[in-house]
């Protein structure tokens, strides 16, 4: 079985970009490495859900993606592939979360030190979501999730995430 892993994982995680995506992916370069996670999810009922978790960022697929895991406090794990796209100058990404039954794909781009990605869910109708990574910086950054019913004129605040890098233990190298 170790072997397997070790094959599976070889494919799935590179040591960095490939040269010709490392400008391509630069805006996703600030969050590789580890991150602990608090969390707000609101519901449709006004319900309020919060949480603790982690994220973990890498490069994969040959160093022409990133590839993160995210992890809830309710054991719900989901993983986001992303990639750029030369032909729409764009980001696609794509969420997938079993637990959840989730599987929401996304184009986005860096605009003014965010990142934001958008998609158009079939389930409901006319329901779009935009996903924004925010304030970035070194040591930690923040993620919404918004939801529009409208066709994207107005948006609805419903996950906040505020991430802070790991802290590598003593003698050991942060990731």
């Amino acid at each position: 079985m170790h072997a397997l892993l070790a094959a599976v994982a070889a494919d799935l995680i590179s040591e960095g970009p490939v040269a010709d995506q490392a400008v391509a992916l630069a805006a996703f370069a600030p969050l590789v490495g580890s991150w602990d996670l608090r969390y707000v999810y609101r519901r449709a009922t006004g319900e309020r859900i919060a949480g603790n978790g982690y994220a973990h960022f890498g490069w994969g697929l040959g160093g022409r993606a990133i590839v993160d895991i995210w992890g809830f406090q309710d054991g719900a794990v989901g993983t986001t592939i992303r990639y750029y796209d030369p032909k729409i100058d764009s980001f696609r990404s794509t969420w997938i979360c079993p637990a959840r039954n989730a599987f929401v794909p996304f184009i986005g781009r860096a605009i003014d030190g965010r990142i934001v990605l958008h998609s158009i869910p079939n389930d409901p109708p006319g329901r779009r979501i935009r996903w924004s990574f925010v304030s970035i910086e070194t040591e930690r950054f923040s993620w919404t999730g918004e939801v529009s019913d409208d066709g994207g004129t107005s948006w609805l605040l419903t996950q906040e995430i505020e991430a802070t890098r790991r802290v590598a233990p003593s003698g050991a190298a942060a990731t």
